[in-house]
């Protein structure tokens, strides 16, 4: 399960601290023992918004990719974005 919100807790890593800091920013100035809980909550906030990335973003597009790409392979004259398509060359006629 790791490997699978690793990306979601890199990209929601900054934006929970920042969060986080704002929430705290007027008790960290007289309180020094919120630095501790400061840390514990962002990480939290991380970790749940990671994984609700993971199982409401993540899980049902990988489900659907199964569906798409192979119609769009199979459906005849509609190119893949992407995918060059080689053009013939006959024998006789060298083009």
């Amino acid at each position: 399960m790791a490997g699978a919100i690793s990306y979601a807790f890199y990209v929601f890593h900054l934006p929970s601290i920042n969060f986080v800091h704002f929430l705290f920013e007027k008790y960290e100035r007289t309180h020094a023992h919120l630095y501790g809980a400061n840390f514990i909550v962002s990480f939290m906030l991380c970790l749940v918004l990671s994984l609700l990335s993971y199982r409401l973003m993540e899980m049902p597009l990988a489900r659907m990719k199964h569906k798409i790409i192979p119609r769009l392979l199979k459906s005849p004259g509609r190119p893949v974005a992407g995918v060059e398509v080689p053009v013939p060359v006959h024998a006789n006629t060298g083009r």
